[in-house]
């Protein structure tokens, strides 16, 4: 039986595991990968004290941190959750655990295109993570759709890895942070345009556009946001707003006792979904269960 099973291995999950194991609890983190969002980012600068560091670098740093503290680690994918306050059942592909409170930090998933041939080619040829995927483009013409800064982002990782990268964007301005427009300024881009179909056989070979024409490409990278990951909420009951945003209080407890929720998939912090605001809630959620565990 654990005291605390954290869900999810983002820095919402991870600062909730940092703290909850501060506090002297047994804890468990399950997550299907380390990271989160977090980890596309090409270079985090608003995070105090570490002035400029790739995502995936302050992950690790974030992991090992978590490592230092003996904090246990099962990388599985969780089917469900049953059980009530103090009492619950997590059960995932491979195994069931006992625990007595939940954190959920389940991050949010990234948002498509809904067009035809799109999710034919979602992993053949389409992507979404550069930092996973941007190797397999090496001198290949990308594409990254979007305006936002996960999409400026996106576009200056796969400029590691190729020359031919080029910003679709629906609007006629980028929506990006003023400072990451600056790092853009070399990168080609095409504003007020938008792919209406995804073309190839077994993978990917061209895109045509809203005004008709094509365009022969290698991979795209779509980045033009992301929403809760609902999957695992949907049998839980949690009370949701509007967009489908978990609702928590101020101690990061939802509607149902036991279950804390923290991250990108709250509702919390109003709109500024940022890592500052993913790790605070973490440290809230942790010591939140503490304090109904003692």
């Amino acid at each position: 039986m654990f005291d605390i099973t954290v869900i999810g291995g983002g820095p919402a999950g991870l600062s909730a595991a940092l703290y909850a194991k501060r506090f002297g609890l047994n804890i468990l983190v399950i997550t299907k990968e380390l990271g989160g969002s977090i980890v596309d980012s090409y270079s985090v600068e608003n995070y105090l004290g570490f002035g400029s560091v790739d995502g995936e670098e302050l992950i690790k740093r974030f992991k090992k941190h978590c490592d230092d503290f003996h904090v246990e680690f099962e990388f599985d994918n969780v089917l469900g959750i049953d059980g009530e306050n103090d009492d619950f059942v997590v059960y995932t592909d491979h195994s069931t655990y006992l625990t007595k409170k939940v954190i959920l930090a389940l991050g949010t998933n990234n948002m498509l295109l809904g067009v035809k041939g799109e999710k034919e080619f979602i992993g053949n040829g389409i992507g979404f993570c550069a930092v996973c995927d941007g190797m397999f483009f090496k001198d290949k013409k990308v594409i990254v759709v979007g305006g936002g800064d996960s999409a400026l982002s996106t576009a200056l990782m796969m400029k590691r890895h190729t020359k031919d990268v080029l910003l679709v964007v629906r609007e006629d301005v980028f929506t990006a942070q003023p400072m990451m427009k600056n790092l853009v300024k070399d990168i080609d881009v095409i504003f007020d345009q938008e792919i209406v179909e995804f073309m190839g056989t077994k993978r990917l070979k061209s895109v045509k556009f809203k005004d008709g024409t094509e365009m022969n490409v290698d991979g795209v990278f779509i980045r033009i946001g992301s929403k809760p990951d609902i999957n695992l909420l949907s049998h839980l009951y949690l009370d949701v707003d509007d967009e489908g945003y978990v609702k928590i209080d101020a101690r990061m407890e939802t509607s149902r006792r036991g279950i804390y929720c923290a991250g990108d998939v709250t509702n919390g912090s109003n709109k500024l979904k940022q890592l500052t605001t993913a790790v605070a809630e973490g440290s809230i959620a942790a010591h939140s269960a503490y304090e109904d565990l003692v």
